[in-house]
């Protein structure tokens, strides 16, 4: 990631992707069950880890205030054991 030498100003548009670890209780003895879920459809919710991670940016001095995203886009997913954690895609308009 690379920080902005001097707050972002101007609308923004927001990108956040979380990856998950699945739980073991996806896995059976021949891997990945037949019946895991697909999608990360359980806590924690969209909305909170959004606001956690705009709320750290914030304090960081990417941007002036978060009121300045008018687009934000959130997901959720499983994981592999290389992308797991969170990716943020800041774009100025």
């Amino acid at each position: 990631p690379v920080k902005p030498k001097e707050p972002l100003a101007g609308p923004l548009m927001v990108t956040l992707s979380f990856r998950f670890d699945r739980p073991l209780t996806h896995y059976g003895k021949k891997g990945l069950k037949p019946k895991a879920p697909v999608h990360h459809t359980q806590r924690p919710d969209v909305d909170n880890l959004a606001k956690a991670v705009l709320d750290a940016l914030t304090n960081e001095a990417w941007w002036g205030d978060d009121d300045q995203i008018f687009l934000l886009s959130i997901g959720k997913a499983w994981s592999t054991v290389t992308d797991r954690g969170v990716s943020v895609l800041v774009s100025e308009v």
